[in-house]
């Protein structure tokens, strides 16, 4: 029964420090790039069904569409547009096409935020952007 009782502690400390690994990993690799300073904005990619003389106009919230604020209004001429936006923030957004004579409307949101991980004793900020689908399904 002590040897149990011994087990459980030793374990419990185990398993603290192999939940750690990753965010305060003492590792260096030299050849990945840190970007030390947090940064302001990322990208923001809009992905729509574009066919050529079929310009997609195009709105981008700031939160969600029925109640956030509008951002800003673009017309796409090519299939994919992106755009430097603040991080730290919820966009979605919604496109516009005619299809058959009939108004279809497609939408997408998502929240552009920055990761950070540790490299040589170093926070590194990580951005991948975001990506919001408005293309009409096949």
């Amino acid at each position: 029964m002590i040897k149990r009782v011994f087990y459980i502690p030793v374990l419990l400390v185990f398993l603290f420090f192999l939940s750690c690994k990753g965010k305060y990993s003492e590792e260096c690799d030299t050849s990945i790039y840190c970007e030390k300073d947090k940064p302001d904005s990322s990208i923001l990619t809009l992905k729509v069904t574009y066919a050529v003389g079929n310009p997609v106009p195009v709105e981008v919230y700031e939160g969600y569409i029925d109640n956030g604020s509008l951002y800003f209004r673009d017309t796409l001429y090519e299939g994919e547009v992106a755009y430097y936006v603040p991080i730290d923030k919820r966009y979605a957004a919604r496109a516009f096409y005619l299809q058959n004579g009939q108004p279809v409307v497609t939408t997408d949101g998502n929240r552009l935020k920055v990761q950070t991980f540790w490299n040589c004793e170093e926070r590194c900020y990580d951005l991948d952007g975001i990506a919001l689908d408005l293309e009409l399904l096949r």
